[in-house]
């Protein structure tokens, strides 16, 4: 009798589960950020919740996360660092800048900010109290700033063009900088979020490189004319836009270019889903959004978007991109849809020359 009673228990609370509601995913709030002006969507139901101007031109931002905000920079004439916060948007300023911004991120641990521009003829380095926007410290280097990258370690990483480097910075002021020469000039930086690997993308070429006994690993060719580079969420690939309408397939463990994928003309901004199984490409001069599958290394849909989509964001049921051409968001079904997968909903206003979009927890 006890284990039939037991039995039933068990089977009455599986039909209860069976039962319950799914749980919603978190609101989000998608910021669509141009070059003067922010906007505001909910995914959820695809209305606007604000249209904000910009004191200055925007230059860089960063999901912070655990306090369910947009951190902005923003040039000019008054250099500054905005949060914009996802419950209720609103531009707050966290902290003027005596740099020319250029790159923006967030610790690991969401305590600190890391700001990289140009300075007294050079690269510097400001680092702030996340919460307060206090400066913590501040850092001169030789060259032009290109890229910011936190690696696992703690370290900093800086690309610099003129001299062309990697340049790596302890965690700590006592610890003297690394500098590691490169044979291209540097355009965008990335780390691996485990062990001891960075890459530099260059106009030819993927510079692969060990952060841990410094120094170049390898070189990659690419595809013709290289836009961007996007990590897998596990790390274990990253992709690389070409404007020839392919796709680089570094394998991140092996340090080699493992296959191509086809896109379309321009291949530029990505994204790529959650779960690692789909990667979206906005084809920039083609006007439209390729759909492939990374399990299958196959295309699954190619969608017209607009004119010419140069930035991408998942949020919600919907895979969104801002196009520079026509001055709209669209609004597409995304991969995992059982019922309309990858179809085009909506066309929604933007903000003119969209230069990041970014969905932001609201709580």
């Amino acid at each position: 009798m006890a284990k039939l009673a037991a039995g039933a228990l068990l089977a009455l609370a599986l039909a209860l589960a069976a039962c319950a509601p799914a749980v919603a995913p978190a609101p989000t709030t998608l910021f669509l950020v141009g070059r003067r002006q922010v906007s505001a969507l909910h995914p959820s139901d695809l209305t606007v919740a604000a249209n904000l101007g910009l004191p200055a031109p925007a230059i860089a931002g960063v999901v912070d996360a655990p306090r369910h905000r947009l951190d902005l920079l923003v040039g000019g004439a008054s250099p500054a660092l905005l949060a914009l916060p996802a419950a209720a948007p609103r531009l707050q300023r966290l902290a003027r800048l005596d740099l020319a911004p250029r790159a923006l991120a967030l610790g690991r641990r969401g305590r600190r900010l890391y700001i990289l521009g140009a300075a007294a003829g050079g690269a510097r380095l400001q680092i702030l109290d996340a919460s307060t926007g206090a400066s913590l410290r501040r850092q001169d280097f030789a060259g032009a700033p290109r890229g910011l990258a936190l690696a696992p370690s703690g370290r900093i990483l800086i690309a610099t063009a003129n001299p062309n480097a990697l340049v790596i910075v302890g965690s700590h002021r006592n610890v003297p900088a690394q500098t590691i020469t490169l044979g291209c000039q540097p355009r965008q930086l990335a780390s691996l979020p485990y062990g001891h690997k960075a890459f530099v993308l260059c106009p030819q070429r993927l510079a692969v490189m060990d952060t841990a006994a410094p120094g170049l690993l390898t070189y990659l060719e690419l595809g013709t004319h290289p836009r961007r580079m996007l990590l897998k969420p596990d790390g274990g690939e990253l992709y690389v836009s070409n404007a020839g309408g392919t796709i680089s397939i570094v394998n991140t463990a092996d340090n080699e270019i493992s296959g191509t994928l086809l896109a379309g003309v321009g291949a530029d901004a990505m994204a790529v889903a959650p779960d690692g199984s789909t990667l979206y490409v906005a084809n920039a001069d083609a006007g439209t959004l390729s759909v492939i599958s990374l399990a299958a290394r196959t295309q699954l849909a190619m969608v017209r978007v607009g004119e010419h989509p140069v930035q991408l964001a998942l949020a919600g049921d919907f895979v969104f991109a801002a196009d520079a051409g026509s001055g709209d968001l669209a609004a597409v079904r995304n991969a995992n849809d059982p019922n309309n997968p990858n179809t085009l909903v909506t066309l929604l206003p933007a903000p003119p020359q969209p230069a990041l979009l970014a969905p932001v927890p609201r709580q």
